[in-house]
């Protein structure tokens, strides 16, 4: 069986990274996102805000931040 003074270490900190809630925060460049985003909306006629955010992985808000910038 195991050795028993062998333990496991404890995992350091919030083993799970926290979501951006910014452009800035997720470490990409804003042009890399922008041009992910009109990828995303080039392939799918019906697309939404909704539908960019899930297929980033990034929240609904800087979604709509690079759908907008996009829209100007």
């Amino acid at each position: 069986m195991g050795d028993p003074g062998l333990r496991l270490a404890e995992p350091a900190g919030d083993p799970v990274p926290q979501m951006p809630e910014t452009v800035d925060e997720t470490g990409l460049e804003f042009g890399f996102l922008c041009d992910l985003a009109l990828k995303i909306v080039y392939s799918d006629t019906n697309c939404t805000s909704e539908r960019v955010a899930e297929k980033i992985k990034l929240p609904l808000g800087i979604a709509e931040d690079l759908l907008r910038h996009l829209y100007r």
